[in-house]
């Protein structure tokens, strides 16, 4: 699966618009971990780099905070043996 399609970037893109900045954003998309309990909602992307994403991220510890996650490093990050790998929400 795709963890990012071309509008879903356009969204996150957007809420991180100089004029957008100060607004308080509803989650865009979800990623998650298809064992344990780990989330993230993503709220934006930063414009310079299309990498850095920011959010809600709560790796299923019980502390979930508000901040920033790779983008790249979500796509690295393999579980059960390496066959399974974050997942997008439909």
């Amino acid at each position: 699966m795709q963890l990012m399609t071309k509008e879903i970037k356009q969204k996150l893109l957007r809420n991180n618009m100089p004029q957008n900045r100060d607004l308080d954003h509803k989650p865009v998309v979800k990623f998650f971990a298809p064992v344990g309990s780990a989330t993230w909602l993503i709220t934006e992307m930063d414009i310079a780099d299309e990498d850095t994403l920011y959010g809600l991220c709560d790796l299923g510890m019980g502390s979930p905070e508000l901040g920033y996650v790779s983008l790249k490093e979500l796509k690295m990050q393999l579980f059960m043996g390496g066959a399974l790998g974050i997942e997008r929400d439909l």
